[in-house]
């Protein structure tokens, strides 16, 4: 019997099984080598083939790539970082940054560095915070609205890439409150923590970044990371970065 290998089905309900394509299916005994991961994602149903999340790229080719171009990046952005560090200080009081714990690598909490955007007495908890910024936000400075309207706010995890804590790319780092709302939608959601977080990723360049208040918002970032972390090489990392730079992806949609 002629078969055909689909690495992802789609299935609405338990028992409607299908494909999303018009391809005619038949099918064969699976072999004892073949595992499925049932992914629930919402009301959705996808069976993964695992061995797709295995490394697509050695470890120490991803570091390098990171430790070259963070410090390129570093060389050519120093004299910003310091401007927007003075601009911070001569605005409002209280620290220059503001270092909140991410989720990364494996689950493993790690402070990840970002400019203080709001006034220091109205940042949310670095440890135990899960407010999310509105629209207007009045904790938001007016040049924290700037920072974060470009994304300039995550400049200094730059750092947290030399310290091994983060890459350049990969899912983006959250915190532990929103990661227990996700695992709600999606059984496979720690997936994306086999790989470190990243100071942008796929999920960003494809508009599904800032907020997830919506049932749509959470299972498209979850799609996303979960599709770079099975797919991930050293091309689309370069796609990623590039339109991340050159795309108008990463603008904040709550800073008009």
């Amino acid at each position: 019997m002629k078969t055909h290998s689909y690495p992802v089905f789609h299935a609405l309900h338990e028992t409607d099984l299908s494909l999303s394509t018009t391809e005619h299916l038949a099918l064969s005994p699976k072999p004892s080598f073949l595992e499925l991961l049932v992914q629930v994602i919402g009301q959705e149903y996808l069976l993964v083939n695992p061995n797709k999340y295995s490394v697509k790229w050695p470890f120490s080719a991803k570091r390098i790539f990171d430790l070259f171009f963070t410090l390129l990046a570093l060389t050519l952005l120093f004299p910003v970082l310091l401007i927007i560090s003075l601009i911070i200080k001569l605005e409002s009081k209280g620290s220059v940054f503001y270092i909140p714990l991410r989720e990364g690598k494996n689950n493993a909490l790690f402070p990840c560095l970002k400019f203080r955007t709001m006034h220091a007495h109205q940042c949310d908890n670095p440890v135990s915070g899960n407010r999310s910024t509105v629209i207007n936000d009045p904790r938001i400075t007016r040049f924290g609205r700037f920072l974060r309207k470009y994304s300039l706010d995550e400049l200094p995890q730059l750092f947290n890439v030399l310290r091994g804590e983060m890459s350049l790319v990969g899912p983006r780092p959250h915190r532990t409150q929103l990661g227990q709302e996700f695992r709600a939608h999606d059984l496979n959601y720690d997936l994306r923590h086999k790989v470190k977080p990243g100071l942008t990723g796929w999920a960003q360049v494809n508009g599904w970044r800032g907020s997830t208040k919506t049932l749509q918002q959470k299972i498209e970032r979850i799609k996303h990371d979960l599709w770079y972390v099975s797919n991930r090489n050293l091309f689309l990392d370069l796609k990623i970065i590039w339109l991340t730079v050159f795309g108008g992806g990463l603008k904040d949609p709550l800073c008009p």
